[in-house]
Parts: structure tokens; sequence; C-alpha cells
């Protein structure tokens, strides 16, 4: 009797976790096709932060840095991404990127620049408007920098 009581609890466990899985591995598909949707379109750099200690600053954007876009594009199951920047004394040099192949996953989006694998930190504030973060040298020191991108 105990044999068939220990053999029941055991299999009542073994089919309620392998349920929890399945369920687990459907809802991230979703996830990564509503990401992957979500960026899809144009975006425009529309404000910089950077972190001193513990305070979040603003940093002050030139009028080129303010033309920046990223333009995310879906072809068939591909995503691309093309940077356009703006510089010159009076934000007349254009340039971009071209089409980069760019893999987006949860947190961060991937792509080779050149020779170079660039793997971007984001994150989601709303549906019109992400942060991309990174470290850079900044007033002699290693700040953590937060990108803000709106969509157009």
């Amino acid at each position: 009797m105990k044999k068939i009581i220990c053999f029941s609890i055991f299999y009542l466990l073994f089919i309620s976790c392998q349920s929890q899985r399945i369920e687990l591995n459907s809802s991230d598909n979703i996830q990564d096709s509503d990401r992957k949707g979500y960026f899809l379109g144009n975006w425009k750099l529309v404000g910089r932060n950077y972190w001193d200690d513990n305070n979040k600053k603003a940093y002050l954007l030139h009028e080129c840095e303010k033309k920046q876009t990223l333009t995310f594009e879906k072809e068939n199951t591909a995503v691309f991404l093309t940077k356009k920047y703006v510089a010159g004394k009076n934000c007349d040099i254009n340039s971009n990127s071209g089409k980069i192949l760019v893999t987006i996953n949860e947190g961060s989006f991937s792509y080779l620049d050149l020779d170079l694998k660039v793997n971007e930190r984001y994150k989601i504030i709303s549906k019109t408007k992400f942060t991309i973060t990174y470290n850079e040298i900044l007033e002699g020191k290693v700040r953590e920098i937060e990108d803000i991108y709106e969509r157009l």
C-alpha cells in the first residue's frame, strides 16, 4: 500500500512539473515575437542620462545628436537595423550604417559591426520609449550611460 501511495505522489509531482515547463516555453515564444514587433519602425534619440555615484543626471545632447535615428525593419523572418547619424557644423553631414542583421533577445539585441559583435542592453519604458544602456568614460570616470529613444 505504501508503494502505491508513494508512486501516486511521485507521478502527480512529475505531471505537475511537466505542465509548468510547457507553459514557460510557450510564453517565452510569445515574448520573443512581441519584442521583435515592438522595435519595428523608426526611433529618434531624445535624451541621454548618466549616473554620478548614485545620482542620475541629464547629459545635454548636441543639435546633431538630436537627429540620430534607429530604424528596425523586418524582411521575411529577419530583423535589420539601420543607424542614421548627422554631423558637421550645421548638422549637414548625413551618414548611416546600412542594413545590419540584428538579433533581439530579452534585455539586449546584438549585431556585427564590421568584425566586432556588438551587444546593446535595452529596457522598454513604454509603448513609445526605450533606452539603450552602455558604459563609457565621461569626465574621467567609467559611467553608465542611458540613451533614450522615442518612436517617430
